[in-house]
């Protein structure tokens, strides 16, 4: 079956709104430890250098930057949307 531009809008709304929650809620699984606390499973890549483990700190930076940059997205889906007729999910 073939999606229709408006269908494929809508999952790709649903995808970013998806990865926003993600973050979101890595932070907030976070939220009680301390800013030095270096966190299991995440690593920072360098171009210039080894990889290093992430503080809280910089995992709340990073992500709080990028639920930004996915909100500028949503909002370029939702005017796409829009264009097309259908209501903003």
């Amino acid at each position: 079956m073939i999606k229709t531009r408006k269908q494929l809008l809508e999952e790709l709304h649903d995808s970013v709104r998806y990865e926003m929650l993600q973050r979101e809620v890595a932070i907030k699984l976070h939220e009680d430890e301390p800013d030095d606390k270096i966190i299991d499973g995440f690593m920072q890549r360098s171009a210039l250098g080894p990889e290093r483990p992430i503080t809280k700190k910089d995992l709340v930076e990073r992500y709080t930057k990028e639920i930004a940059e996915r909100q500028k997205t949503l909002t370029a889906i939702e005017a796409l949307l829009k264009e097309e007729g259908g209501e903003n999910p």
